[in-house]
């Protein structure tokens, strides 16, 4: 927070007006959400690509950031979202440790039966995913996404996630945080 403020000082935004129809999200309204079955989930502190920080740094935002969403929230935040959707085995061993009890990485893959839940995929929508040959907006290419027409003809394919530790011991398989299955 400290930072944000620091840059709305720097470049003058500090009483900037919000425009017209856009408004900034409060905590009140995030309960809301989360009290009417909205999942609000965690993503660090400074938006950090935590596969880039030495472990234990990246254990200590992952802490601050569930305490403070926890504490704005006053409700457990128990999923996460990583950033780039960069992940290790190291990072989802400390995000176990802290009661996470799933990840999302940015894998446009399936979820199989048994996936593990440090890793989970999802499909990834960029902003001309959806967008026909003459610009606008099309119901089919939109369907092609979803159905991962693409993948299966493969014209497209998943950039993957999986990242070594950073600076860090890689945890063993049935390491006392309870099994990690192998990412990938």
């Amino acid at each position: 927070m400290k930072l944000a403020d620091e840059l709305e000082d720097r470049l003058g935004l500090r009483n900037a007006r919000v425009p017209e129809g856009h408004l900034n999200m409060t905590w009140e309204m995030l309960r809301e959400l989360d009290a009417n079955g909205v999942v609000i989930g965690a993503h660090t502190v400074d938006h950090t690509v935590l596969t880039h920080e030495p472990l234990e740094a990246a254990t200590r935002d992952l802490a601050q950031c569930k305490a403070e969403l926890e504490a704005g929230l006053k409700a457990p935040v128990r999923h996460f979202a990583y950033c780039n959707g960069w992940y290790s085995p190291g990072l989802a061993q400390a995000l176990q440790k802290l009661g996470f009890r799933s990840t999302i990485t940015t894998e446009d893959l399936p979820n199989l039966p048994g996936v593990d839940p440090y890793a989970l995929k999802r499909k990834v929508l960029w902003e001309n995913s959806s967008a026909g040959v003459l610009g606008s907006y099309s119901r089919a290419l939109t369907a092609c996404q979803f159905d991962d027409v693409f993948g299966v003809l493969s014209l497209q394919t998943p950039v993957l996630g999986a990242r070594p530790t950073r600076f860090g011991s890689e945890p063993s398989a049935g390491s006392d945080a309870g099994e990690l299955r192998a990412h990938g």
